[in-house]
């Protein structure tokens, strides 16, 4: 149900208190407004909001008649005397007694006094108190504000809700009334179907007045009428400030990474298909973020268990699928899973597990659930996600059922991989050089390594690898048991069907450069 429908069907289960995750607190009080003024047979309820700057004022007659009662006085405009001003336990204490039958408070930003890890305890109390005076009475508060988090003592009082971001039929609107603005004002030529449909893409996932600055600030007095570019660029900021996402920016390409065939046949079929998702979402290292989600050694804090729980929801409400990238570092699991987006012209986001860990109970829950929902609505419920990891353990098997596109495993790179990896970053870094080198078992992020510091410190390749100690010697035992792990279990990212572990390779000297 949209929020709308939520509303009115918690109003008539006489719902006292409601909390309302929003990006746009006035926006979402006008939903409000529209979804509980009407009581049952169609009698006006009375309607008031809150703040702590502006006190109380109506949003309807008769809360006008409820303000006149609450604060005395006039009530021509926004009121907020002294003593209905600061915390809003003094203004939800006195509420009980003089807010009219039925009644709806909409209060703004009250996280502010019950999010952290030290809760107003005379906020807190003031709303408890509350909850069985409004339930008998069918009077509601509804708490709006970009924070929704509620002490341990509110718990099992609120309905918690979100308010959904808007969809492409909201966004096409917004695109269309500012495009027939400019219009009128210049005589130019309306926009285009298709670039309204870029518009839509570049806007989508963003609050609905946000996306309307950006469309203004987007549009142009000539043809082809809206810079799509500088609206992406505003929603790649937008973005960023949603924690622990990002856009990727990069200009690789799948095409600049050496081997792989068989992953990147794949995932051009796919991307290039029927149903191609709208968005890439790269989880790096999603082993970490997954560590202590299942099993005995399982997190006691309960946070792992949240995410893991809130992505599962998130994944099958949504019909998301995905795949995972396992293999040692530098075989070029995330070069693969970063630049499927660039190469397909869809955006990439990536996500930051880390940056979304909060010091207070729920403040992780929240953020995950907050960058879902940016992932939802940038990609219209369309993402595809791929996942890298360097080892499976710990990664509980409900969660790589929902990556159904299977488990790719990227091995060292054979020696033909490694002659294309060799000349796309000889290429790179514009070094010419045919002397021999002894590269077996190398990763292509070595490849690259002493390429580069070859180019910086003016050496020779030789020279250079001295500078260089392969994960494959490094972490020679692990490397061996991942691969022996993955064989015949997981699909090669480099032949077609699974992964058949190859004995006995002897080491390549090879002239670089041949």
């Amino acid at each position: 149900m949209k929020l709308f429908d939520k509303l009115r069907h918690a109003r008539r289960a006489g719902v006292p208190i409601v909390t309302i995750e929003t990006p746009d607190p006035w926006a979402t009080e006008k939903t409000v407004f529209e979804a509980l003024r009407a009581n049952g047979g169609g009698d006006e309820v009375a309607m008031v909001h809150w703040d702590t700057a502006a006190g109380v004022h109506p949003m309807n007659d008769k809360g006008q008649v409820a303000v006149a009662e609450l604060v005395g006085g006039d009530v021509s405009g926004p009121m907020g005397p002294d003593n209905l001003e600061g915390p809003p336990a003094r203004i939800l204490l006195p509420a009980i007694a003089k807010l009219p039958t039925p009644g709806v408070i909409v209060a703004h930003n009250v996280g502010f006094w019950l999010a952290g890890g030290n809760p107003d305890p005379t906020t807190t109390q003031a709303i408890t108190n509350l909850r069985d005076e409004f339930a008998r009475t069918r009077r509601m508060l509804v708490l709006v504000g970009a924070r929704a988090e509620v002490p341990l003592e509110l718990r099992h009082d609120v309905l918690a809700l979100a308010e959904e971001l808007p969809n492409a039929e909201t966004l096409g609107a917004i695109v269309g009334k500012l495009d027939a603005a400019v219009v009128e004002a210049t005589g130019r030529p309306p926009v285009k179907a298709a670039r309204v449909e870029h518009t839509i893409d570049a806007v989508r996932g963003l609050p609905a007045f946000a996306a309307e600055q950006t469309v203004a600030m987007a549009m142009r007095k000539e043809s082809p009428g809206v810079d799509v570019d500088h609206a992406w660029e505003i929603k790649r900021r937008a973005i960023a400030d949603t924690g622990g996402l990002s856009v990727w920016r990069g200009v690789e390409s799948v095409d600049d990474i050496g081997g792989l065939d068989a992953v990147r046949g794949f995932c051009r079929r796919l991307l290039d298909g029927p149903n191609r998702p709208r968005v890439v979402v790269w989880v790096d290292e999603i082993e970490k973020m997954m560590a202590g989600a299942s099993g005995s050694m399982g997190d006691t804090s309960g946070v792992s268990q949240g995410v893991l729980q809130a992505l599962l929801t998130h994944m099958q409400e949504s019909d998301s699928t995905g795949m995972i990238f396992l293999g040692p570092p530098g075989a070029g699991k995330s070069m693969m899973a970063k630049t499927l987006g660039q190469t397909h012209a869809l955006p990439t986001i990536a996500w930051d597990s880390g940056a979304m860990k909060g010091g207070i109970v729920g403040q992780t829950e929240q953020a995950v659930r907050s960058a879902l929902r940016v992932v939802d609505a940038v990609s219209d419920g369309s993402a595809l996600w791929v996942a890298t990891c360097n080892r499976m353990a710990g990664l509980p098997p409900e969660l790589r059922r929902r990556f159904s596109l299977g488990t790719w495993f990227f091995d060292l790179p054979t020696s033909a991989e490694r002659h294309a990896i060799w000349q796309t970053y000889l290429d790179q870094y514009g070094i010419d050089m045919t002397d021999e080198l002894n590269d077996e078992g190398w990763t292509g992020a070595e490849i690259r390594a002493c390429c580069r510091i070859a180019y910086e410190l003016a050496l020779t390749l030789p020279l250079a690898a001295q500078y260089i100690v392969p994960v494959a010697k490094a972490a020679a035992k692990e490397i061996e048991a991942l691969r022996q792990s993955a064989a015949g279990r997981y699909l090669s990212a480099t032949l077609p069907g699974t992964y058949t572990m190859q004995l006995g390779t002897p080491p390549a000297t090879r002239a670089i450069g041949d």
